[in-house]
């Protein structure tokens, strides 16, 4: 009679995400996705497409490629030595990194008040502002869905800034619009020689800055 040892493998389990998170921003840091399975000899990690970056098959870290926004299928495979191997997804969203631009006047009369300026509004976003010195924003400075500004201007040249934060907590680079004003530097440095004159008659203006 003749025996003969048999080791009866278990079979390998489904995947079950432990880790990785299921929404990002557009050039996020890079997200580590993670899984578990039953009797599983190895698992390897893969993404879906390609242009959303390169991942690590070995320890799931997903480095993202800065210009991509969209859906992405990050895939947990187990290998075992029965019944495998076995895929388990999970749906990333990589939401777009907003890109405000700013409408309004860059040359502005000394002084001026009720200056308009606005960036497109996206529902649920809010907008971080910021003026030259000495200028105040009467209006719109807090949020959400600021996206326009009234200002009252004092007497210096500077940068309208905005800084747009999306409704999923996307940040945008600092988008800037020059703003030039003009008129601070007159001075009505003269004086006259009288205030009425008939038609035909003369006025003497006397320059009074020296």
């Amino acid at each position: 009679q003749t025996s003969v040892d048999v080791t009866v493998n278990p079979e390998v389990g489904k995947p079950v995400f432990t880790q990785g998170a299921t929404g990002v921003c557009q050039d996020a840091a890079n997200e580590t996705y993670t899984a578990d399975a039953d009797h599983a000899t190895d698992i390897v990690y893969s993404r879906s497409p390609a242009e959303a970056g390169i991942i690590n098959s070995t320890t799931g870290e997903m480095d993202w490629d800065p210009d991509f926004h969209g859906t992405v299928t990050i895939t947990a495979r187990a290998e075992g030595n029965c019944n495998g191997p076995k895929d388990t997804e999970r749906t990333v969203t990589v939401h777009p990194k907003p890109t405000p631009t700013i409408t309004g006047d860059s040359a502005v009369a000394c002084e001026a008040t009720g200056k308009t300026y606005s960036a497109d509004l996206h529902s649920g976003a809010s907008y971080t502002w910021s003026v030259p010195n000495g200028a105040t924003i009467t209006s719109g400075a807090t949020g959400p869905e600021n996206n326009s500004i009234t200002v009252d201007f004092g007497q210096n040249n500077g940068n309208i800034s905005v800084v747009e934060t999306s409704q999923q907590g996307c940040v945008s680079e600092e988008e800037q619009l020059a703003v030039t004003l003009y008129g601070c530097d007159l001075s009505a440095n003269f004086s006259s020689d009288k205030t009425q004159a008939c038609e035909g008659g003369t006025v003497t203006f006397t320059d009074t800055s020296n």
